[in-house]
């Protein structure tokens, strides 16, 4: 077994390579700066399939007609209104961009949406941060466009969603649809990156990706886990309790799903509760 530098300390963030988190890591150093350098790398441990297209096609070719406004959680969600868009044709394609231009869109935050702004389309809620946050946000005054109470407003969500949204509306007796456009599915055989050894901390988005990598034979005592949202943090919580292994619980839990928020709840994590360990093993 190796020794890893004393130096620098890695980060696995458990989703494909993104240079946002890559450099927000680096960036934030540089305004609280560590005993330690923490350096990024990336595990992609889910994969994602897009179900449902022609559906949701005729949904936004129909949008107006049929909803008083769409729900999205996931960035995938998002990406799956922007793939299905493509495949309407002209002139169906500019009166889905218009209508979506037009409707009441709802969303936990600036990067679930980002595929959508991209199209010119806004979305109300980007400041909830959650599922949970953003139902208790949907029923302020004024807040849900006046026809939600005859025209459902549709939720578009993957396979494993949580029961947030559909129950704040079925309390309230206000009709929504949900329509499954994403399934995740876990990678087999995935494998950390060469070189890493021990990890200083692994950055979790997902419960599902918690699920995947759970059983790896790490020493995972020694590990930080830091969380994209609550969903995932109660995630960490619930397992941490189930099994009677606290270390399960996240120690840094981003404020705001975003590549920003989550490398300072790492950083200033690092900060304040510094390692006092000279050196971690290489794996």
């Amino acid at each position: 077994m190796n020794h890893r530098s004393d130096k620098e300390r890695c980060v696995i963030f458990l989703k494909e390579h993104d240079n946002k988190y890559s450099d927000a890591l680096e960036h934030i150093q540089t305004e609280v700066p560590l005993q330690r350098k923490l350096i990024a790398r990336f595990a992609q441990v889910l994969t994602f399939e897009y179900v449902n297209r022609p559906q949701l096609c005729d949904t936004l070719i129909h949008l107006e007609a049929r909803h008083a406004g769409i729900i999205i959680t996931s960035p995938r969600a998002s990406m799956a209104i922007a793939e299905a868009i493509k495949d309407i044709p002209e002139p169906s394609y500019c009166d889905v961009i218009r209508q979506l231009r037009g409707t009441a869109l709802f969303s936990v935050g600036a990067a679930t949406s980002s595929n959508l702004h991209q199209l010119g389309i806004s979305c109300n809620g980007e400041g909830s941060g959650s599922a949970d946050a953003l139902a208790d946000h949907l029923f302020h005054d004024g807040i849900l466009p006046l026809s939600h109470t005859t025209k459902p407003l549709l939720f578009l969500c993957g396979d494993k969603r949580r029961d947030s949204i559909p129950s704040a509306f079925q309390q309230r007796n206000l009709p929504l649809i949900e329509l499954k456009v994403y399934e995740s599915c876990p990678i087999e055989d995935f494998r950390f990156p060469d070189g890493v050894g021990v990890p200083a901390w692994i950055a979790f988005f997902s419960p599902s990706g918690l699920k995947a990598v759970q059983n790896v034979p790490l020493p995972w005592p020694l590990i930080r886990k830091a969380a994209i949202g609550n969903t995932t943090a109660s995630a960490l919580q619930k397992y941490a309790d189930t099994t009677r292994q606290m270390h399960w619980k996240a120690q840094a839990i981003a404020v705001a799903p975003n590549s920003d928020a989550l490398a300072r709840a790492i950083v200033e994590y690092e900060h304040n509760h510094p390692i006092q360990s000279s050196s971690r093993l290489e794996l």
